[in-house]
C-alpha cells in the first residue's frame, strides 16, 4: 500500500526512518520493517525496476524462496537495461540455492552475469561462484606445491608444526626429497634477520 509524506507536514516520519534526503522511498514488509531504501531521483523505468526489486527482497527476507526467485527473474527479464538487473540475477541464483542447496545455481548465475554485465559490481560479487577454468586448476596446484616447499624449507621434517600436518598427509613424500638440516634452517633464518637489520 503506497503512502506519501511531506517532510514539513510529517517530520516525525522522517525521524523515525532516519531519512536525511529527498526523495526517499522506503519499501516495508507487512510488519513495517524496512527492506529496501531508494534515495534520490530515478527515471520511471529505473524506478519501477527498483520497486519490483524491493518486493522481491521482501519475499527473500521472509524465506519465500520460490516467490523471491520468480520476482527477481521477472526484474531481470523485464528490465535488462537498468541498474537493478544484475542485482536481480544475483539474488535470483541465491534464491534458487537457498531453496535447493544446489551449488550449480550459483555457478550458472556467475556465468550469466559475466556474459551480460562483465563490468558490474554484482558480477564481481558472483565471481567467487565461477567454475575454475582448466588453466586455473593447474595454477592452483602449482601454488600449493610452492607453499609445501616453503614449509619444508622453514621447518625440520622431524618436527613439523601441527598446522602443516594436513598438507603433509595430502601430498605423500616420494622418498627422494632431502629436507634441510635443522642447523641449516636456523642459519638461514639468522642471515635473513641480519639483512633486515633486526
Amino acid at each position: 500500500m503506497p503512502a506519501q509524506a511531506n517532510v514539513k507536514e510529517r517530520a516525525v516520519y522522517f525521524h523515525r526512518f532516519d531519512v536525511l534526503w529527498t526523495p526517499t522511498v522506503l519499501i516495508l514488509d507487512a510488519q513495517g520493517k524496512e527492506r529496501t531504501r531508494i534515495e534520490g531521483y530515478l527515471p520511471n523505468f529505473e524506478f519501477r525496476a527498483c520497486l519490483e526489486l524491493g518486493l522481491a527482497r521482501i519475499a527473500f527476507m521472509h524465506k519465500q524462496w520460490s516467490e523471491a526467485e520468480r520476482r527477481y527473474a521477472d526484474v531481470a527479464e523485464r528490465y535488462p537495461n537498468t541498474s537493478p538487473a544484475p542485482q536481480a540475477i544475483y539474488w535470483k541464483g541465491a534464491s534458487r540455492y537457498k531453496a535447493t542447496s544446489d551449488h550449480s545455481a550459483l555457478s550458472q548465475v556467475a556465468s550469466e552475469l559475466k556474459e551480460k554485465y562483465p563490468d558490474d559490481l554484482w558480477t564481481l560479487k558472483a565471481s567467487v561462484w565461477s567454475e575454475p577454468a582448466a588453466g586455473d586448476a593447474s595454477d592452483e596446484k602449482l601454488s600449493e606445491e610452492m607453499i609445501d616447499e616453503t614449509l619444508k624449507q622453514s621447518f625440520p621434517a622431524s618436527d613439523p608444526p601441527s598446522w602443516t600436518l594436513g598438507r603433509e598427509r595430502r601430498r605423500p613424500s616420494s622418498g627422494t626429497e632431502n629436507p634441510p638440516k635443522t642447523g641449516e634452517t636456523q642459519t638461514s633464518a639468522v642471515k635473513t634477520k641480519d639483512k633486515a637489520g633486526i
